[in-house]
């Protein structure tokens, strides 16, 4: 991963990408890089050599490695590691890259640690080195976007959900079904196996941060960033017209008398009053969550910022 003497040989070069469409009569597009390009091997970036046949030859973007890739030693990675390696994963899915502490001189199963799992995930092309900080210290990130499909897989073994839950809340959302995002969310939260994960406020913030991750193909996230005149929860700026901005708002209690439909109309007139929405335009849909241990109530509100 780090020879510079074999840096090109384990993919195409951008030039050799644009060669082979233009042989095969197939068009190179941002969309493309976006999809297939982000690998770094020694000092050069490389493209999927797989996925870019398989495009040249059907003339369609899809996600040709992730179907030919076996991830269950990954998913069974990740479970040994349980909650040592969460605060790193919860940053990669979230931010697209970590620094990390990685060991390249044996493999995972000979030693079951936290930088010989990040040293399996570079190996196995689901993350890449950007820079080396210092000695067996890198900056690692999701190469594209071919390899976050990948994923929401690894991030439903993560939190132990079904990975069809995630899937159906994340398109409810986009779709503001909100009564559909509703139950599903509510499924997840009774799918999770520990009733103590969830003890604040910040809990329920970061799994939902995490899911949220996976719509980056249509969303910039933001978290915990300044916006209007505070600090908003998930903020989710839309990339095409067709949908809503999005901005999420947790609210939590630990007293089960409290009424949790007051509570996620509170985080409603937040969102609405600290302007959250400040910077965004077209319309954008506020999102209320109240929890308490594993129930939740959803409010939701449309509203349409100045363009």
């Amino acid at each position: 991963m780090q020879d510079e003497d074999y840096d090109d040989c384990f993919g195409f070069t951008e030039q050799e990408v644009k060669e082979l469409l233009a042989y095969c009569k197939a068009e190179f597009s941002d969309e493309l890089k976006k999809m297939y390009d982000g690998y770094h091997f020694g000092s050069t970036d490389v493209y999927n050599p797989w996925s870019i046949s398989c495009y040249a030859a059907r003339r369609r973007m899809d996600s040709y490695w992730v179907n030919t890739s076996e991830n269950s030693i990954l998913r069974n990675a990740l479970e040994v590691q349980g909650r040592s390696f969460e605060k790193e994963y919860e940053t990669l899915v979230t931010e697209g890259e970590v620094e990390v502490t990685v060991d390249f001189s044996m493999t995972y199963y000979e030693k079951m640690d936290e930088a010989n799992l990040c040293g399996l995930l570079v190996n196995a092309g689901i993350v890449t080195i950007t820079k080396e900080i210092e000695e067996d210290y890198y900056r690692l990130r999701v190469p594209n976007l071919e390899v976050w499909k990948v994923f929401k897989e690894l991030t439903a073994c993560h939190l132990k959900i079904d990975e069809r839950h995630m899937e159906k809340m994340l398109n409810a959302l986009k779709r503001k079904d909100m009564e559909r995002f509703a139950e599903e969310y509510q499924g997840v939260l009774l799918e999770l196996p520990s009733y103590h994960d969830l003890k604040d406020e910040n809990s329920y913030h970061m799994m939902t941060l995490g899911m949220c991750a996976f719509l980056r193909k249509d969303y910039d996230i933001k978290s915990n960033r300044e916006t209007g005149e505070g600090r908003s929860d998930i903020c989710l700026y839309a990339k095409h017209d067709r949908y809503p901005n999005l901005i999420l708002e947790f609210k939590y209690t630990k007293d089960e008398k409290d009424d949790l439909e007051k509570l996620a109309e509170k985080a409603l007139e937040q969102i609405k009053e600290k302007q959250y929405d400040a910077e965004m335009t077209g319309e954008v849909c506020y999102v209320g969550l109240a929890h308490c241990g594993k129930r939740v109530t959803v409010h939701s509100r449309v509203n349409h910022s100045a363009d």
